[in-house]
C-alpha cells in the first residue's frame, strides 16, 4: 500500500482581528529596554501595561510564524523521508536500505512511517519477514510494537503480531520477527481483537502455525506473571470464542490435528462448536500444502 500524506501540514493560521499583529514581521524592542524607556513618564502604569501587553502579543504572533513554518518544513521533509523508505523496503534489497535510513530516525519521525491502511513500517517488516528492520525499529520504540492498523484500513485492527501469523513460515527469519515481537508487545496487545473477533492466537491457530501458537502461549503466559492465575488466562482466551463462534480449538482442528492435540492437553483447550465435516479437514489439507484457500 501506498504512503498517504496528512493535509494538516498545508495548513495556514488564519489573520488577527487585531491591527497590531501585523507589525509582528519585524522583531519588537527588547522587553527591558521599552520598560527603562517609560519608567519617566507621566501616567507610566498604564502607558507601560498597555506597551508591555503589545510586546507580549508580537513576540507571540513571530513565535507562532516562526513555529507554523518550522512545521510546514518537517512536514514536507517527513513526506519525502517516508516515501523513500517505504520504495526502499519493497527493493531487492530492503534490509540494507531502510537500515541506512533509519539510523538518525527518532520515535517521533516513525509515526510518519504509516500507510493509508494505518500498517507502520513495523507491520510491513513483519509481513515481510525482515528481523534486522523490526530489531531497529523496535530499539527506537518499543512501543512501535502496540500499533495497530486503522479500524476502516485492510487489513483492520491488525496488530504487527497478526501480519506475521498471516504470512508465517517457519524459517530462520521468521523466527527472529516473531521472538522479537513477542518480547515488546504487551499484554493487551497480545489480547487484541481484530474486527472480525479473532486474536492473533485465533488467526495463527487458523492457519496451523503450530511453531507461532506455541511460542505465543508460553510468552503470554509468563508475561502475565506464571502463576496459576496466569495459566487460568491464556485458557480463558484459548477458550474465548472468535469470529463465526469459533475458539482456537475449533480453528486448529480445521488445520492442525496436532496443534489442537497440544492446546487441548497442556493448556486446557475445549472445542466450542461441533468436530468439523470432512470437506472442512479438506480444506484445511489443501491450505497447508497450497495456501490457497
Amino acid at each position: 500500500a501506498g504512503y498517504v500524506s496528512d493535509d494538516s501540514a498545508d495548513y495556514q493560521p488564519g489573520t488577527e482581528d487585531d491591527g497590531q499583529d501585523q507589525q509582528a514581521e519585524s522583531p519588537p524592542a527588547a522587553f527591558e529596554d521599552v520598560r527603562q524607556d517609560l519608567e519617566g513618564l507621566e501616567d507610566s502604569g498604564m502607558v507601560l501595561d498597555r506597551v508591555v501587553k503589545l510586546l507580549e502579543r508580537q513576540r507571540l504572533a513571530t513565535q507562532k510564524l516562526v513555529y507554523m513554518a518550522e512545521q510546514r518544513e518537517q512536514a514536507d521533509l517527513g513526506r519525502d523521508w517516508a516515501n523513500n523508505v517505504f520504495a526502499t523496503l519493497l527493493s531487492l534489497q530492503p534490509t540494507d536500505g531502510v537500515l541506512a535510513m533509519l539510523q538518525s530516525a527518532t520515535p517521533s519521525s516513525l509515526s510518519v512511517l504509516v500507510d493509508s491502511s494505518g500498517m507502520s513500517l513495523l507491520h510491513h517488516a513483519a509481513r515481510l519477514g525482515l528481523p534486522q528492520v523490526i530489531d531497529r525499529v523496535l530499539e527506537i520504540s518499543e512501543s512501535a510494537a502496540d500499533s495497530v492498523t486503522r479500524a476502516d484500513g485492510r487489513p483492520a485492527h491488525w496488530t504487527c503480531l497478526m501480519v506475521l501469523a498471516d504470512q508465517w513460515r517457519e524459517t530462520e527469519a521468521f523466527v527472529a520477527c516473531l521472538r522479537s515481537l513477542l518480547w515488546s508487545s504487551s499484554v493487551a496487545t497480545m489480547q487484541l481483537r481484530n474486527l472480525n473477533g479473532n486474536t492473533c492466537l485465533h488467526l495463527a491457530a487458523s492457519r496451523g502455525n503450530t511453531y507461532f501458537c506455541k511460542r505465543f502461549v508460553y510468552r503470554l503466559y509468563y508475561k502475565l506473571g506464571g502463576s496459576q492465575q496466569a495459566f487460568g488466562e491464556v485458557a480463558a482466551l484459548i477458550n474465548s470464542p472468535g469470529a463465526k463462534g469459533r475458539g482456537v480449538i475449533d480453528l486448529s482442528l480445521r488445520s492442525s490435528v496436532q496443534l489442537a492435540n497440544y492446546l487441548q492437553h497442556c493448556w486446557g483447550g475445549q472445542p466450542l462448536q461441533p468436530p468439523p465435516l470432512p470437506s472442512d479437514l479438506d480444506h484445511a489439507r489443501r491450505w497447508r500444502e497450497t495456501q490457497q484457500r
